[in-house]
């Protein structure tokens, strides 16, 4: 039986869209192409291994949970047809991106994200052993966590110069302040991975010490939030957070903009309680579909406070001067 010659020409566009720099137009695409590989399915168009494999990684692609485990039942079904290695890993993958997009460990070993601004191997279920990996044609996990590795190295090494002043070569926009530059770069819709339930569940402080603004809005109550802090209202929805990131004096810190979503915002300058602070309307963010305001301003000789929410932006404003500064 012939493999049908269209769902191949798809996959690859699919591929050559993601080569080199990434096609402008790529979520548009995307769509278009889930669309008609839809209509084939629904024809009865897709029957060979090559065919359900073609159209798995089409649906890898996608931007939805439904799209993710389409690419696994198709990926598993070229499997089952007979299809090798590919189809094996390509099933392997798309069960993870499933779970990752869900902010649940992967099972295997294959996605990754961005933390803060590195790279990092999404947390995987240590019940997975090596073993169960080769039999899904995916490395062993120490190099996965070595391909995580080679991207920072990678990234710092790009982001060295840049960081001494040097400007990224996508970089959209820059504002300096007395102590604190802020640079916004674009990045491609491949990069913008966004898991959309993959942000922290507010958990209680415990007693230690924290780094805590002396300003909350009434009726607001304090939380730890993953790595940083936040505050909730009384039906436990976050409205303002806060986290401390090293940032050595003369380094510049970089936002992060997906132009796929528009053109960028404008950063501004605003006072902080006395300090200088960075501000832009609509933040990037990986793990929220919201874009929510930003406060960017410095914490200490090397380090800086991040400061986002749902908050008026002169509430926003309080929250953030009022946080303890070792400047």
């Amino acid at each position: 039986m012939e493999s049908n010659e269209e769902l191949r020409r798809i996959h690859d566009e699919d591929q050559a869209d993601r080569r080199g720099q990434v096609h402008p137009d790529i979520w548009a695409r995307d769509r278009a192409r889930r669309g008609r590989v839809e209509e084939l399915f629904a024809a009865g168009a897709i029957r060979t291994a090559e065919d359900h494999l073609h159209a798995a990684l089409v649906f890898q692609h996608g931007d939805r949970l439904e799209h993710y485990w389409q690419a696994h039942e198709l990926a598993m079904r070229a499997v089952e047809l007979g299809h090798g290695p590919p189809a094996r890993w390509l099933a392997a993958a798309s069960y993870d991106r499933w779970l990752m997009h869900q902010g649940l460990p992967q099972k295997f070993g294959t996605q990754y994200r961005m933390a803060g601004a590195r790279y990092v191997l999404h947390e995987v279920d240590p019940l997975t052993s090596d073993a169960d990996r080769a039999r899904w044609d995916v490395p062993p996990l120490a190099q996965a966590e070595a391909i995580a590795e080679e991207l920072n190295r990678q990234a710092e090494a790009e982001l060295s110069g840049a960081g001494r002043g040097e400007e990224l070569p996508d970089t959209i926009a820059a504002i300096d302040l007395p102590d604190l530059r802020v640079a916004l770069v674009s990045i491609s819709p491949e990069e913008a991975i966004h898991m959309p339930s993959a942000m922290p569940a507010p958990e209680p402080l415990d007693d230690e010490l924290h780094p805590l603004p002396a300003y909350l809005p009434p009726g607001l109550e304090l939380r730890r939030l993953g790595e940083g802090y936040c505050a909730v209202d009384p039906s436990g929805q976050f409205q303002v957070t806060w986290i401390e990131l090293l940032l050595p004096a003369g380094h510049t810190l970089h936002l992060v903009w997906n132009l796929a979503e528009g053109d960028p915002p404008e950063l501004t300058s605003l006072e902080a309680g006395g300090r200088k602070a960075a501000f832009v309307a609509r933040a990037w963010s990986a793990v929220s579909a919201e874009r929510l305001p930003l406060i960017a301003l410095r914490a200490g000789p090397d380090t800086c406070w991040l400061v986002s929410g749902r908050l008026a932006q002169a509430e926003l404003l309080a929250v953030a001067a009022s946080l303890p500064s070792g400047a």
